[in-house]
């Protein structure tokens, strides 16, 4: 009796540790969209690293992390999906990896996303409205605001938007 009770309790222990140890993709989907904001909330205008976006990709300048400066400095952030490999992945590099020709390091990784898809929000002046687009060229302005909408392959077909206006842009 006393061995029963031991191995229910045992068998009970492990499927708990199991369930607090597995990741929670819905928990990294969120701290990819918060870095994502914070990476846009930093964009500005810089000379040699334009900001140029299509619906599966962005890159831009902000202010990265530089360990070989050991400080935040000028860099580049790029934002890429990969339908093939259904991931989407953020890419960081500081200003002397992208003069140098270096590719940047790998920050976060996001696997199992279905769809994907980014936006950006302009004003057309033919039109003479404000417009999502689902491309923007590469040499013009900063957008005003940036969309990133995608749906994950989990149980629940979870979808997650995020909206990110770009302050300097309007200046």
């Amino acid at each position: 009796v006393v061995s029963l009770a031991v191995y229910a309790m045992l068998g009970n222990g492990l499927r708990i540790w199991k369930k607090v140890n597995q990741p929670l993709a819905q928990e990294d989907v969120n701290i990819f969209l918060d870095k994502f904001g914070m990476d846009l909330r930093n964009c500005f205008e810089f000379n040699g690293l334009q900001f140029s976006g299509t619906d599966e990709s962005l890159s831009f300048a902000t202010l990265v992390g530089s360990a070989k400066l050991k400080a935040r400095t000028v860099g580049k952030a790029i934002y890429f999906f990969d339908a093939q490999g259904h991931t989407l992945s953020r890419e960081l590099s500081d200003f002397s990896d992208v003069y140098s020709g270096h590719g940047g390091f790998l920050k976060q990784s996001i696997a199992g996303v279905e769809s994907f898809k980014f936006q950006y929000y302009a004003f057309d002046p033919q039109e003479n409205k404000y417009v999502w687009l689902d491309e923007w060229p590469a040499g013009s302005k900063l957008p005003l605001a940036v969309r990133m909408e995608m749906e994950l392959n989990d149980e629940a077909q979870s979808r997650f938007s995020k909206v990110v206006e770009i302050a300097v842009a309007g200046s």
